[in-house]
């Protein structure tokens, strides 16, 4: 259709800011989106919400872009408003999914995004097909974003917590969609310009709304966003072990895990695994431009450290397999 538009013009990027402060990580994704929907008036934004854009810490989208409504009755609501509300996971997604022209966005909670993944799937396997075929697909990468997590909702119980999202999602191909653990504010800064710029990906996000430490300064969250995990800090010493930590507060408890051993004089190395998938084994040609660089691997994880321990946001077997 001559109204179709599938392969956008690339968007204009913000610049972007980094803080040295205890703040939502979240902050980061309002501040961007906002100022990339600016940046871009030919591209149409739409944000799925299938909760509280509010709750989870978005209220500078909201005032920006406003819930669609057919008869508005406050200043965040409009009849052009650009953010999709319905108390259906699936259907919010489907409306950025058909938005193949222009920025999207989509938050919810954690346990609620497990409602999305068949939509999501389909439109992954149709896009790898289109690349299998030689003709990739040319819409605009975005995130969808799992916030008000299992970690953050223990006062809901079980019917708030559910890592299903993101294990799944480490299943389809990497070079599809990034399951990503930004940790801090700048490290999920550092992430949204390449989601933003790739064609046919999607992006997980999974990241806390509370306010969290800033564990990474502007450097350390570039190169996070490049290989994928990062050496925190190290401690040498005889039989050293290897603590990985993959997850905001997981970094935080490892954190003390590091600080007791150092007390008892142990060594350790410990690492933060922002993107698992970087360091599977590969299923194609095609994923294998999707891991992460010759060396990576062998640097942050050598050989030599065998008694490992795993501190993860998902499930341990999961984990464990990538």
């Amino acid at each position: 259709n001559p109204m179709a538009l599938r392969r956008p013009q690339a968007p204009l990027m913000p610049r972007l800011s980094f803080r040295d402060d205890s703040c939502s990580p979240m902050a980061a994704v309002d501040e961007f989106f906002v100022e990339l929907v600016r940046a871009n008036p030919g591209l149409r934004p739409r944000v799925g919400n299938p909760d509280e854009l509010a709750s989870n810490r978005l209220g500078g989208v909201l005032r920006a872009l406003k819930h669609r409504v057919i008869d508005p009755e406050n200043e965040l609501e409009a009849v052009d408003g650009s953010i999709i509300t319905a108390l259906n996971e699936e259907a919010v997604v489907s409306a950025c999914l058909a938005n193949q022209g222009g920025l999207n966005l989509v938050a919810s909670y954690e346990a609620f995004c497990v409602k999305m993944l068949g939509a999501v799937r389909q439109t992954l396997i149709f896009a790898r097909l289109q690349k299998e075929a030689g003709r990739p697909a040319g819409w605009l990468g975005w995130p969808l974003i799992a916030t008000s997590h299992t970690w953050e909702n223990g006062k809901n119980q079980q019917s708030h917590q559910d890592t299903t999202f993101c294990e799944a999602l480490l299943g389809e191909m990497n070079d599809m969609v990034r399951v990503l653990f930004p940790a801090d504010h700048n490290s999920a800064m550092a992430l949204l310009p390449s989601i933003y710029q790739a064609r046919g990906q999607l992006a997980c996000l999974v990241m806390p709304k509370r306010e969290r430490p800033q564990f990474f300064d502007q450097a350390q969250a570039a190169r996070l966003g490049r290989d994928g995990a990062i050496v925190v800090e190290e401690y040498q010493g005889d039989d050293p072990l290897l603590l990985i930590a993959c997850g905001s507060y997981q970094l935080s408890e490892m954190r003390r895990a590091a600080a007791r051993l150092k007390e008892a004089e142990c060594g350790y190395r410990l690492v933060y695994l922002q993107e698992p998938g970087r360091f599977r084994a590969p299923r194609d040609r095609w994923e294998i431009e999707a891991l992460a660089s010759d060396g990576v691997a062998e640097r942050l994880f050598p050989d030599r450290l065998e008694m490992r321990v795993l501190l993860t946001h998902m499930r341990p077997e999961v984990a464990r397999g990538h």
